[in-house]
């Protein structure tokens, strides 16, 4: 079953993985066009394509992920939800705004 290893529009790095990993001899794949073809059947986003990026066996995956970052691929860090200064920011902003819009009424 294959996994998918990365996405990106960029036609070129997309081809310099794929090239990297059969130098490792690390069965992969790639659907998609990249930003590259213009003639992409895209309808709304002028022929930019998502190119998504395969290989075949899981036990290859740390061994690509190290390539993928290895060549410049874009890392992204886990989830983390807003620190607690920003949480209480937001409720007295929202509580401002409640006793603003409440006070306007009465007025009216």
């Amino acid at each position: 079953m294959a996994i998918l290893v990365y996405e990106t529009t960029d036609n070129t790095f997309a081809e310099r993985t794929l090239d990297a990993f059969a130098e490792a001899k690390i069965p992969s794949y790639r659907t998609g066009y990249g930003r590259s073809n213009i003639q992409a059947p895209m309808p709304g986003r002028r022929g930019e394509s998502q190119v998504c990026i395969y290989i075949e066996n899981r036990t290859d995956f740390r061994r690509a992920n190290d390539i993928l970052i290895g060549l410049g691929a874009v890392v992204e860090g886990p989830f983390r939800l807003p620190s607690g200064w920003a949480v209480h920011l937001a409720f007295l902003i929202a509580g401002a705004l409640a006793i603003w819009i409440a006070f306007r009424s009465f007025t009216g």
